[in-house]
């Protein structure tokens, strides 16, 4: 998303309708100063790039490609997708100078951006304090961050080991000293699933005398060593997340050596399904409980069964999910859901930790924000007073 683009030598600026635009005031070769949330990205970026192409119609905007990341903006006269005249500015190759994270945050404090999203919990909790900004944090529709366990290979074949790290999680550590409170947590429930409903909590809470005791029984009483990966393209959660959790294990007896996998190799890595500890988030586009489970559960191993998890009992509960939803069957169909719901946290080939909130900062002038399943911010339906 392209926030704003300011002129470096006339400093012109023009309103486009809805959100604050720059157009360059010629279109000769010149220096300009960015200020772009990339599309996919960790919010607002600053830059200074040449301005090689000059304006430059594409349909209903222009794209404006980032060297580095590649990633792309349309910025359209009359709103984001409306009438008019499209304005911009084609780069060329070299793009330096860019800062993330502070950066964006002063964008939106000196009011230089009207939205940004993807910035620290930190940032956007003490921004919505703050007063000057509207804050709006949705939960991920079908979404959870999970720790996963490959099931096919020891220690983590064994159900009553995957149950003794369920014991050992630092969930509420997690949700203040990593989140800052900006998810729902997916633990500590009061008993077994009674809704048809996903995502939901488990009946595990942090219990480190009770996961000794399984961890015994599973044959491991001086616990193991194992390997605990993460999304480094994720590090400002995925990394302090995982060292809480590699202390808490530590504390059974099971220790761990952290492994940053690269973000430009994490799906690779991911679906090779052999690593044998891993945090990673999983969301549905569509927001149906055996949706989430088809993908997730299901025998037929998909890419997303990272775990490697078989089981012919949850298949049923699956497939007569489906099959009960199609024909409006909706007793049948809330027996089957709850069934796999709580198989899922008899097994526990993957441990559901919270579920993550989309965060977006706004000037108190923008209004019409739409919460969408793929998380992007849809410009059509946003004003600016």
């Amino acid at each position: 998303m392209l926030i704003v683009v300011l002129d470096r030598a006339r400093r012109h600026r023009e309103r486009a309708g809805d959100l604050l635009v720059g157009q360059p005031a010629h279109e000769e070769a010149q220096d300009v100063d960015l200020a772009i949330g990339e599309a996919g990205g960790p919010g607002l970026a600053r830059a200074r790039a040449r301005v090689t192409g000059g304006l430059e119609r594409r349909g209903d905007g222009v794209g404006v490609e980032l060297a580095g990341g590649r990633e792309r903006a349309q910025l359209a006269r009359g709103g984001f997708g409306g009438e008019g005249r499209a304005v911009g500015a084609r780069l060329g190759e070299r793009l330096v100078d860019v800062a993330r994270g502070e950066q964006a945050r002063r964008g939106l404090e000196r009011g230089d951006a009207d939205v940004s999203y993807d910035l620290p919990n930190k940032d956007f909790v003490e921004l919505k304090d703050g007063g000057k900004l509207n804050i709006v944090s949705m939960p991920y529709s079908n979404g959870i961050q999970y720790l996963g366990m490959n099931v096919t290979k020891p220690p983590f074949n064994n159900p009553k080991v995957r149950q003794a790290v369920a014991y050992a999680v630092p969930y509420q550590k997690i949700m203040d000293a990593v989140l800052f409170g900006l998810a729902k947590p997916m633990f500590g429930a009061a008993g077994k699933p009674t809704e048809a409903v996903w995502p939901q909590p488990h009946m595990y809470n942090t219990d480190i005398a009770k996961a000794k005791a399984l961890l015994t029984e599973a044959g491991y009483p001086d616990g193991f060593e194992t390997t605990l990966s993460f999304d480094l393209g994720f590090a400002g959660v995925n990394e302090p997340l995982c060292v809480l959790v590699q202390e808490s294990l530590a504390q059974i007896g099971i220790k761990t050596t952290i492994n940053k996998i690269p973000g430009a190799n994490w799906r690779t890595e991911l679906t090779k399904k052999t690593m044998p500890l891993y945090t990673n988030v999983f969301s549905g586009w569509l927001d149906y409980p055996e949706y989430f489970f088809i993908w997730c559960y299901h025998g037929r191993n998909s890419i997303f069964n990272t775990m490697g998890y078989q089981s012919k009992e949850m298949d049923a509960f699956i497939d007569g999910a489906v099959a009960a939803g199609a024909n409006g069957d909706k007793p049948t169909y809330d027996t089957d859901v709850k069934g796999f719901i709580d198989l899922a946290f008899t097994d526990m080939p993957r441990i559901p930790l919270y579920q993550p909130y989309v965060n977006v900062a706004m000037q108190k002038r923008v209004s019409g924000y739409e919460y969408w399943f793929h998380r992007r911010l849809d410009y059509r339906a946003m004003t600016k007073a």
